[in-house]
């Protein structure tokens, strides 16, 4: 065998694995979709549920202030309440966002990296 016939085969059999790889992971995101659809129909529908409560729990509290201050008063301590609560909310919530982010960046870069690198070592015949 020639070291071009063994260089083809490599080739061909790098290609082969690197499609059965993309199969694979095609599958797997086909079967997280379905999953996921699922998923997103019961938040949908425990997040109406919880806002049905928040509702409730917000009526109970604006009668209880009420009670103790004019209600236009009451109703502008809630609204403040609930705008520094979603504030803080969403800053925190930013936070996460901008570190999955990275994460996820860093690790595209790493799979970029990697991919050339294994490439050159099927090709020298090493580990990579």
């Amino acid at each position: 065998m020639s070291g071009t016939d063994a260089t083809e085969r490599l080739t061909r059999d790098v290609v082969a694995l690197a499609r059965q790889q993309v199969q694979r992971l095609r599958g797997e995101l086909v079967e997280s979709g379905k999953q996921l659809g699922g998923g997103t129909v019961l938040l949908a529908g425990a997040g109406a549920l919880g806002l049905m409560a928040a509702i409730s729990a917000h009526q109970t509290v604006l009668r209880a202030l009420e009670a103790l201050v004019p209600r236009p008063l009451a109703a502008g301590i809630l609204a403040a309440a609930y705008s520094s609560g979603g504030a803080a909310l969403a800053v925190a919530g930013m936070e996460r966002v901008r570190s999955a982010a990275d994460t996820s960046s860093d690790l595209i870069k790493q799979a970029a990296a990697a991919v050339p690198a294994a490439g050159e070592a099927a090709a020298s015949g090493e580990d990579a």
